[in-house]
């Protein structure tokens, strides 16, 4: 097996050959998430060439040259109202799920459901949460990623039969966690070993892939929508908090002494979701004679303030609070606190994100 030596292309390699077993007989397929010419491209030489493939992508431009059997559709996953109801033969979504919120993230499910011909296939796959959380691996624009478990049910409720799911890349063995990127063909667990042992161990691998079948049962639309929800309350605070980290640790704190200039807590290079928000950084209090520091919003790639407030000379609650609307997703977030020294401050590393106005 000429596994390549980069994670990335390797990562890209697993998927290709996914997709070319997975097979396709004609039809209609939709693709979620259809970013570029190149995507068409990729899909043609692995899956097969179908003979009317809808390309769904909202936030980007319609690209020049799409091949002649392509239609694309400037449809969210969550919302596909311009393909008609038992129309697709397959509906597929690479490393796409991880990009929505609860609401989008059920609505995809539900559309699917909708769109696909009784037999139809729904194929998509993501990372492993469990995973990715444990090597603490971070992507800037994911969501929530799901375990497959997870991804399972959110299929079975909306009315698939899963048929199908392979792990990619073991990253786990009795001993502990396998370093993500020792790429290797040598030793105990070389690349072709841990290839072919993710496949049966998609819980244990860096990603998962699920082929499911659109089923006689009925879409139970609100149970969908209650599982995303919780799913989302449940874990991406987790994200949040363990991606958060502090140039002053504190065993399960930061503290930064009078006249010590720090940053006290940094991270995670998240999305924030549109909406009104509170974002709640842990803070003891304290009292100086001048504001010793602030608290705010970044946005990492360009180190842009999008929201700050100044620590009060003295502060008696247990944390600060700085408020955000923001009307689209902003994605690369970093919440940070920072010390200028005038009095000592101890924190927490979390963050809380509060809706406002039921803080």
């Amino acid at each position: 097996m000429d596994i390549p030596q980069d994670f990335n292309h390797m990562l890209h390699f697993l998927r290709s050959r996914e997709l070319a077993n997975t097979g396709l007989s004609g039809g209609t397929m939709v693709s979620v998430g259809a970013s570029d010419l190149g995507y068409f491209h990729w899909i043609d030489e692995n899956l097969g060439r179908p003979d009317r493939h809808i390309g769904l992508e909202f936030y980007r431009p319609r690209p020049e040259g799409l091949p002649d059997n392509v239609v694309w559709i400037a449809n969210t996953a969550g919302n596909m109202c311009d393909v008609e109801s038992g129309s697709a033969d397959l509906v597929f979504a690479g490393q796409t799920i991880e990009h929505l919120w609860a609401e989008e993230l059920a609505g995809f499910f539900v559309e699917s459901a909708r769109v696909l011909k009784q037999g139809g296939r729904l194929v998509f796959d993501s990372p492993t949460r469990t995973v990715v959380d444990r090597i603490r691996w971070n992507h800037p624009e994911h969501t929530v990623e799901l375990d497959p478990a997870e991804a399972r049910h959110l299929a079975e409720l909306a009315g698939f039969t899963v048929t199908r799911c392979v792990g990619h890349w073991l990253c786990y063995d009795n001993g502990g966690y396998l370093e993500l990127t020792d790429i290797t063909s040598e030793g105990e667990w070389n690349a072709e070993r841990r290839v072919t042992e993710g496949r049966d161990r998609p819980d244990e691998s860096f990603s998962w892939w699920i082929e499911a079948e659109r089923s006689n049962r009925r879409c139970d639309v609100v149970a969908v929508y209650n599982y995303a929800r919780q799913l989302s309350q449940d874990h991406f605070p987790g994200r949040v908090a363990r991606m958060m980290q502090t140039r002053v640790p504190d065993g399960n704190h930061a503290q930064a002494a009078a006249g010590q200039e720090a940053w006290l807590v940094f991270g995670p290079n998240a999305p924030l979701p549109p909406g009104d928000w509170l974002i709640r950084f842990g803070l003891y209090p304290y009292v100086a004679e001048l504001s010793p520091g602030r608290a705010e919003v970044v946005e990492c790639a360009t180190g842009r303030v999008l929201a700050e407030v100044h620590l009060p000379s003295a502060h008696g609650a247990p944390w600060i609070d700085v408020p955000i609307s923001l009307d689209a997703t902003q994605f690369g977030v970093e919440f940070r606190l920072y010390s200028n020294g005038a009095a000592p401050l101890r924190s927490t590393l979390g963050v809380e994100i509060l809706r406002r106005g039921i803080a």
